[in-house]
């Protein structure tokens, strides 16, 4: 070792020294300029894995709430047939309790985020107001002892409302 290092500082070496020093430097240079380059690949790399990811992600969130939606139209639907048992046994604070757990269905599946255009969220409300309508005034005809009305016309607008449940699961289950 001693030897390589007087040899290099030896004046009668210099020129060659000098060379070796330049082609040092410049293959030094060379492997900055490709670490820098890689470098800079390996964020675009980065960059392009972070994007994939937040859309992956993204996509699973959208798929949950439609997963949600479907439940929730899943839980209205069957508390509207809950309904439809108890009027046809005239039980009516049983079926002023099931239209109570269809509006809570159909409030929370209106305000989920999910897939649904506005036609079908318009008739989503349509369908809660007038729940939300006819199970107040069952409720008050309950509770001032009158008579309830026409139990199969209650039963008809129950299917109707189901019939939309279904098409808006249907809509739902399509694009999930």
């Amino acid at each position: 070792m001693t030897g390589f290092i007087k040899w290099v500082f030896d004046p009668a070496n210099a020129v060659a020294v000098s060379g070796w020093g330049l082609l040092l430097g410049l293959f030094g240079t060379v492997l900055t300029v490709l670490g820098f380059a890689l470098t800079g690949w390996q964020l675009w790399r980065t960059a392009n894995a972070t994007e994939a990811a937040a859309l992956a992600v993204a996509g699973i969130k959208s798929r949950v709430a439609t997963y949600d939606a479907i439940f929730e139209v899943s839980r209205a639907s069957s508390a509207l047939r809950e309904t439809d048992r108890h009027l046809k046994r005239r039980n009516w604070p049983e079926a002023v309790d099931s239209y109570g757990d269809a509006r809570h269905a159909l409030v929370r599946l209106t305000e989920l985020p999910s897939e649904l255009d506005g036609e079908r969220v318009t008739s989503l409300t349509d369908v809660l107001n007038e729940i939300v309508d006819f199970s107040e005034r069952l409720e008050a005809a309950v509770l001032k002892s009158k008579d309830q009305g026409d139990v199969s016309r209650m039963i008809n607008m129950n299917r109707k409302y189901v019939e939309s449940l279904t098409r808006i699961s249907i809509y739902l289950e399509r694009g999930a």
